[in-house]
């Protein structure tokens, strides 16, 4: 823990209600005003720093907090992830870098390997990010939370080392010893992630988790399974329901990411976790966006379970973001929704705030 940038009050209450699933009069609300678009030239850096480098990723931060205007409910977070899932590029998996994205290469030939594997002996790659993070923070100088990354990721972990057709044939030929890997994983991803949460962690024990805008008074993260789009739901429930369900009760604050049109039979599953607390509904390429009436069946399920929803917008023009906001607003109320809207103009930003009475 640390001191130094410490989350505004009104916000720290708004949010804990909204884990809560409390009614504090409008939905929590992330709109950012850009004055300008951010300009930080690339010439020298490598795609590995543009993702890892502290002292890029710091500069850029403060490119992007010079040109913007934090209305509602938004503020200012860093991230610094080593690719989606980062767990497994730290037992093996090479990241593979480019700007717009990192993935990794598969690292084991046989599932029956990764039965035998000491999965707490780390590769580099575990050090050399959680220094970056460190020195992050270091650098920030407290003026803004840097995330948690990507870490906690259940069976998604094991079909980036094996490949995801060939977990689809381990699910298949060797059922018990995915099991018995699953089983195995957990410890490495506990402690990675707790030593995460310790380099990060703000004075007062909160944290902010990376990509999700997402803060909570304690352990917070995102949890997914962006595998189950490949799997029938009765092997969801076999296969990762009991991993994730370990993964929420140990976490203080968990989101579900749920991740496209393919993840949708599973929801029910999902909502059944009880210590899980909201859920975050991505469409995926191609779809309309969180705004769509088209979700509105999700969302019913997602408030009859008592969970809180996390809906971004981004389609259209900043009005059109308004009426649709409005739209769920009136079907739902405020009680558990948090709008997170793309950037837009300073402007425009004020008008969102504005109609949404933030």
């Amino acid at each position: 823990m640390r001191e130094g940038f410490m989350m505004p009050e009104d916000v720290r209450q708004r949010f804990s209600m909204w884990w809560r699933g409390e009614d504090f009069g409008r939905p929590l609300c992330r709109i950012i005003g850009r004055t300008e678009e951010p300009n930080f030239s690339l010439r020298g850096v490598s795609p590995r720093d543009f993702h890892i480098g502290a002292a890029v990723r710091v500069a850029m931060m403060r490119e992007e907090m010079r040109v913007s205007r934090y209305f509602a409910d938004a503020f200012p977070y860093l991230d610094l992830n080593l690719g989606p899932g980062s767990l497994a590029a730290y037992l093996g998996c090479e990241p593979k870098f480019s700007y717009d994205t990192v993935w990794y290469e598969p690292c084991a030939e046989t599932i029956a390997e990764l039965s035998e594997k000491d999965f707490m002996r780390f590769s580099p790659w575990w050090e050399e990010h959680l220094r970056e993070v460190r020195e992050t923070v270091r650098l920030s100088e407290g003026e803004f939370p840097v995330g948690i990354p990507d870490v906690q990721e259940n069976i998604d972990i094991l079909a980036a080392m094996r490949g995801a057709q060939n977990l689809c044939y381990d699910l298949m030929d060797e059922p018990e010893t995915v099991k018995t890997v699953l089983s195995r994983l957990e410890g490495a991803a506990d402690y990675c992630y707790d030593e995460m949460y310790r380099a990060v962690a703000l004075a007062d024990g909160s944290s902010v988790f990376t990509a999700f805008a997402i803060w909570g008074s304690g352990r917070t993260a995102k949890v997914q399974c962006d595998f189950s789009a490949m799997i029938s739901p009765g092997a969801y429930r076999e296969f990762v329901l009991p991993g994730l369900m370990r993964e929420c009760a140990r976490l203080d604050h968990s989101l579900y990411h749920l991740d496209g049109p393919g993840a949708l039979v599973h929801a029910d599953a999902v909502l059944s976790i009880p210590s899980l607390q909201a859920l975050q509904w991505t469409s995926g390429a191609g779809q309309n966006d969180g705004g769509s009436e088209e979700w509105f069946p999700l969302y019913d399920k997602v408030m009859d379970a008592g969970k809180s929803l996390w809906i971004q917008i981004y389609e259209g023009e900043p009005y059109v973001w308004l009426e649709r906001a409005k739209r769920i607003v009136r079907r739902y109320g405020t009680r558990g929704i948090y709008f997170v809207f793309a950037p837009c103009s300073v402007e425009d930003a004020a008008e969102l705030a504005r109609g949404l009475k933030v």
